[in-house]
């Protein structure tokens, strides 16, 4: 099956929401780097937000150069074939690009962490990060400006 857009809207946001990792790409001086990185999309908002720790190379080039692109991917399967040149990846993905920075108000801050616990608790009874740990982490948020997506996906099975 060849490449294609993935412009199904719901599946992207399903990826968006389901996906437990995704990669932060950040630029500094021609300098790129990326890191896998759990997240929550926020739908309402069409922001991404993601947990760090106080200090990193992540950190200080958002600082610098807030453009960011973010990558998640469902991996599929690989398809294997009689010669190299066929076997194929199955996957599903989607990079958002827009502008990150680093939350510095304390309630944008916690309505965050809620939303990652809620996230990666996946219905497990986890209490909110409390008040006195919230200034332990911080806190990424990219204001989305685009988003594409891309598929190699088996064909649909016919009935015969």
């Amino acid at each position: 099956m060849p490449k294609r857009v993935l412009d199904d809207w719901s599946r992207i946001v399903s990826l968006l929401e389901e996906t437990t990792v995704g990669v932060l790409a950040t630029c500094t001086e021609g300098e790129p780097w990326a890191v896998p990185m759990n997240f929550v999309y926020d739908r309402e908002a069409n922001r991404v937000y993601l947990h760090s720790g106080l200090k990193g190379r992540k950190l200080d080039n958002i600082r610098v150069n807030p453009k960011v692109m973010f990558l998640v991917y469902d991996p599929g399967r690989l398809a294997r074939a009689d010669k190299a040149c066929n076997f194929g990846q199955r996957y599903q993905s989607v990079i958002l690009t827009g502008q990150a920075r680093v939350v510095s108000d304390q309630e944008e801050k916690s309505l965050a962490l809620a939303k990652l616990v809620k996230k990666y608790a996946a219905g497990h009874n986890v209490p909110p990060v409390p008040e006195s740990e919230i200034d332990s982490v911080a806190v990424i948020v990219i204001e989305v400006e685009d988003i594409s997506g891309k598929e190699n996906v088996d064909p649909p099975v016919r009935d015969a």
